[in-house]
C-alpha cells in the first residue's frame, strides 16, 4: 500500500507538519535513551563502596533523587555517580539528571 502523496498546498503543509512531529518525537526518544544511558553507572572507592551497602536500598534511591542543582535551582536526581569516603562521610559526586551540572551530595557517617 503506498502513502498517497500530497496535492494542495493545505495537504502538502499538513504532510509536513506531520512528518516533521514524528521525527521530532523519534529523536527526543534517543536523545531521551541516551540521557539515561549516560546517567547510570556508579563508581564507588572499596571504602565508599562498603558504607553505601550499610546504607538500606530505600534509602538509598531517596538520597540519589534528592540532589539540590544550583543550575537548576531544585531538586533532581544524579547520575553518573562516583563516591568517596572522606572524614567518615560518603561523598557521591556526579551530573544532574535533567541539565547534566555537576552535582554533589555528602551522607554523613556515625
Amino acid at each position: 500500500m503506498m502513502d498517497k502523496k500530497p496535492n494542495d498546498k493545505f495537504e502538502k503543509t499538513e504532510f509536513f507538519m506531520t512528518s516533521f512531529s514524528s521525527l521530532i518525537k523519534s529523536v527526543s526518544a534517543r536523545m531521551d535513551s541516551s540521557k539515561t544511558q549516560k546517567n547510570t553507572s556508579m563508581s564507588f572507592t572499596p571504602n565508599a563502596q562498603e558504607f553505601w551497602n550499610t546504607i538500606d536500598p530505600k534509602l538509598r534511591v531517596r538520597l540519589m533523587n534528592n540532589i539540590f542543582c544550583p543550575s537548576c535551582k531544585g531538586e533532581t536526581g544524579i547520575g553518573n555517580v562516583s563516591g568517596s569516603v572522606e572524614k567518615g562521610n560518603l561523598i557521591l559526586t556526579g551530573v544532574c539528571t535533567k541539565c547534566g551540572e555537576s552535582v554533589a551530595r555528602l551522607v554523613e557517617g556515625q
